[in-house]
C-alpha cells in the first residue's frame, strides 16, 4: 500500500500568518501514517478469522457464528477510524498548504516593497504610511509600496484567518458524522458506517 502523504508546501522562511505550518504539516504526515498501519492489520487479522471460521475444517459450531459477527463489527469500527484519520489528515495537510501559499505571497511582497524603503516589521507588519502630499518620487515611491504592502498584508491576514476557521468546520464536521446516527463516512468510494456506542443500560 502505497503511504499517503499531504501536499508539498510553497516556500517560506518566516511565521507571520500565524498557524504553526510546519507543525501542521508534520502532524497531517504523522496522521497520514496511521491509515496504512490500522488498514494492514484489520486485513490481516480478517484473513485470520476466515481461516479460522471457514472451509469444511473450519470452526463452525454458534459461537464461531457470534465470533465472526463481533468481528465484523469491530473490523468496521476499525475501517471506519482509518477514513476518519485519513480525512482529518487531510483537512490539515490542506490548511498548511494554504497557510504556505498565503505566507509565500507576503514575504515576497514584503522583500519587495522593502527594497523601495519600507519598513517591514520582524512580525511582518506594515509601517503607518501617512496619505498626505509628498515631497518626491523618492518618497512617492515608497508611500505607494507601503500602501500596496499594507493592503496586501492585510489581505492575507483575512486569507489565512479564512483557511483556519474552514479547516475548524471540516474537522466539526468530521467528528459530527462519526457521532451515533450520524451520516456515513466515505473510504476510496466505498461506505463505512459508524458504530454505534453501547448507550450502557442494555439497549
Amino acid at each position: 500500500m502505497i503511504r499517503p502523504q499531504p501536499a508539498s508546501l510553497a516556500p517560506f522562511a518566516e511565521d507571520w500568518v500565524g498557524g504553526d505550518i510546519g507543525g501542521l504539516q508534520a502532524l497531517a504526515a504523522e496522521l497520514y501514517g496511521f491509515v496504512p498501519e490500522i488498514t494492514g492489520i484489520t486485513a490481516a487479522l480478517n484473513q485470520q478469522v476466515d481461516r479460522l471460521t471457514g472451509g469444511d475444517e473450519g470452526w463452525h459450531e454458534p459461537a464461531a457464528s457470534a465470533f465472526t459477527r463481533a468481528w465484523r463489527r469491530d473490523s468496521g469500527t476499525a475501517e471506519v477510524l482509518a477514513a476518519v484519520i485519513g480525512q482529518a489528515a487531510g483537512i490539515i495537510g490542506g490548511l498548511a498548504a494554504e497557510l504556505a501559499v498565503i505566507e509565500n505571497a507576503l514575504e515576497e511582497q514584503a522583500y519587495a516593497a522593502s527594497r523601495y524603503g519600507v519598513n517591514i516589521g520582524t512580525d511582518g507588519r506594515p509601517p503607518p504610511v501617512s496619505a498626505g502630499p509628498v515631497a518626491d518620487a523618492t518618497t512617492a515611491s515608497k508611500q505607494h509600496w507601503a500602501l500596496a504592502y499594507r493592503q496586501l498584508y492585510g489581505q492575507a491576514m483575512a486569507k489565512a484567518q479564512q483557511a483556519r476557521q474552514q479547516a475548524t468546520r471540516q474537522l466539526m464536521d468530521l467528528y459530527a458524522r462519526v457521532e451515533p446516527g450520524a451520516r456515513p463516512v466515505r473510504s476510496k468510494g466505498c461506505v463505512v458506517r459508524a458504530t454505534p456506542r453501547s448507550s450502557g443500560d442494555g439497549r
